[in-house]
């Protein structure tokens, strides 16, 4: 949808959705007649193109691939392999700063990536790959399923 929607288009259906994001997209998803192959497509197109939602930073179009990818494999049950440092970098987007998922997800656990060199806090470790750790903090309760560690459990429950 970012890669499709200019920004007048955008925050138009952005106010028709009453500012929910996610009705937004549910209803711009119900109105795309493209076929499958249509969308394996456009999505192959993106990989030049870029797209700027205010205020999402300059890691949005890496960290929109990388986790909307793992919502289209997951339930398929196909594997997919983020690189290690796209992947460490979209995490400390998601861990840090400006764009964190919040202290109520992170405080108090370790999280701690399987196939990279990255981890992030203190605390009970919360272990998983790349690909899973960032659907995880973005709250795929699917994927959070996944992780091991001693802190898995807890943070299972702050997505609750």
């Amino acid at each position: 949808m970012p890669y499709e929607l200019g920004l007048g288009s955008f925050f138009v259906g952005l106010v028709r959705a009453r500012f929910k994001f996610d009705r937004l997209a549910d209803r711009w998803a119900k109105t795309d007649q493209r076929t499958g192959a249509d969308l394996t497509r456009a999505i192959a197109e993106t990989t030049a193109a870029g797209f700027a939602v205010p205020g999402a930073g300059e890691l949005a179009p890496l960290a929109h691939l990388a986790i909307h990818s793992g919502d289209a494999r997951r339930p398929l049950g196909l594997a997919g392999r983020i690189s290690p440092e796209a992947g460490s970098m979209v995490l400390n987007d998601l861990t840090s700063g400006k764009h964190s998922v919040g202290d109520e997800l992170l405080s108090g656990l370790r999280f701690q990536a399987t196939d990279a060199d990255w981890s992030r806090g203190e605390g009970p470790e919360v272990r998983g790959d790349v690909a899973t750790l960032l659907s995880a903090l973005n709250g795929r309760r699917a994927a959070a399923e996944d992780l091991t560690g001693a802190g898995a459990v807890e943070f299972r429950s702050r997505l609750a």
